[in-house]
Formats: structure tokens, sequence, C-alpha cells
């Protein structure tokens, strides 16, 4: 297979059958799916069971948050050229593992990502991404804010040097930060391939509702600072202080 795609879930039996059939309805064909199911509680199991394509693999794991539910995934990858993680409650539109695999293939980048739509569910609101952070490729900005939205497809070497997912959340803007400190290949696909389902649930609404919404950005922030050996910010967790 030439793609992997890591699917964590948890508890998302609204969401799910939808996003895996995102997934199969792709126009490009050559990929392979490892959905870690992390201890799901609802009919999770139940929903995977209807599931029947040999190109998708279910594996049940006791429940440790999607970092761990990531790494278990991406353990499980093989020969493949290139590789992604998706949301079990987002929605890829049915081109974008080819126009960003395409893109790869005949471009000298690292890792390729697209333009997000962002959907309030409840309200059925729809609006780019864009407007809340410009999506456009700057490495230093990228240590400012996350914008690299939820689709992106890279390169397997980029991610095994990076290592592994960290277990807090922002796993996914931490492991941006990394690859980018191993190449600066990067490239925005501006094309609106993949929609970004808003609802209470989602780990982004439960920590855009807390006191300190952006403190764990500030903490993967300050990681990359020090890797880097620039100063730490202020303000951050202590845990990343010791």
């Amino acid at each position: 297979m030439k793609i992997l795609i890591v699917m964590p879930t948890y508890n998302q039996e609204k969401y799910l059958k939808e996003s895996v059939e995102s997934v199969l309805n792709q126009t490009f064909k050559d990929w392979r799916l490892v959905i870690a199911d992390d201890g799901s509680t609802d009919s999770t199991s139940e929903i995977l069971k209807i599931f029947t394509d040999p190109r998708i693999e279910i594996y049940t794991k006791k429940n440790g948050g999607t970092g761990m539910a990531l790494n278990f995934g991406f353990s499980k990858a093989k020969d493949e050229e290139y590789q992604t993680w998706w949301s079990s409650d987002s929605l890829m539109k049915p081109e974008f593992l080819e126009k960003l695999s395409y893109f790869l293939d005949h471009n000298d980048f690292d890792l390729v990502y697209c333009a997000t739509e962002q959907w309030e569910e409840s309200t059925d609101r729809r609006w780019p991404l864009s407007e809340q952070a410009d999506q456009t490729w700057e490495k230093g900005k990228l240590l400012k804010y996350c914008f690299l939205g939820i689709g992106w497809l890279w390169k397997k070497w980029l991610k095994d040097k990076a290592g592994e997912y960290q277990t807090e959340i922002c796993e996914d803007y931490d492991m941006h930060l990394r690859m980018s400190e191993l190449s600066d290949k990067f490239y925005f696909l501006n094309e609106f391939l993949v929609t970004n389902r808003i609802h209470p649930e989602t780990l982004t609404s439960k920590n855009s509702a807390s006191d300190d919404p952006d403190c764990y950005s500030r903490i993967v922030q300050s990681k990359a600072r020090k890797r880097r050996g620039h100063l730490k910010i202020a303000n951050v967790h202590p845990r990343w202080d010791e």
C-alpha cells in the first residue's frame, strides 16, 4: 500500500461510520486504514464490525488518550511511502488522498496540507479555517500558532525521525513543530479537501471552554523553543520548566 492512515477513536458512535466511509469513498484506492479503538464504551465495536474492506485493520486497546492511540496505530506501519492520521469525527472530500499524494509524487516537499472547512454541527454553519488563522506556510509562524488544519500527508521518513506523539493534548501541534525542525519543505495546497466537524464532545471544544484554552499550545511552543535553544516563554506549565 502507498498510504497509511491511522484513525484513533473513542466513543464516537455518532460520527464514526460517516468518517470511515469518507475514507472508503476516496478516489485514490491504494491505502491502508488502521483504526485504534481506544477503549470505547459505546457502540463503537458494533459499528466497526460492518466494515469488511481488507484495507481496514481494527484494533482495540486500553484507554490512554489520543497520543497513545496514535503511537499504537503508527506502530503498525509497514512499507507505506506516505502517512497521515484522521479523526473519527471528521470528513475527507473524495479527492483528498489523490490530490495530496499526487502533489508529493511530483514535487520536492516532505509534507503537504490542505485548506480546512470548519463545520459547526449544531448550527450547520460552515467557514474556512483561514478566517481564524492564516493557513499559508511559514516555518517561523508555526511557532506562534497552529495553522495546518486537519488534512495532511507526509513522507514516512519524517514521522519515523520525529518519533512518537506526546500523550498530552495538542499532540498534532507538537508533532508538526518537531517535523518542521527536520524539514522546512512543507506546502499549503489551497483547496478545501477536508471538513472539521465541531461539536461539544471534541477535545478542542472542551479545551476552548476552559479558563485558559491556549495553555497546551503554549506548552508545546515552550518545548519547541527549548529544543531550538530559544528563551522560554512565560507562564507555561511548570512540568516543562523542571
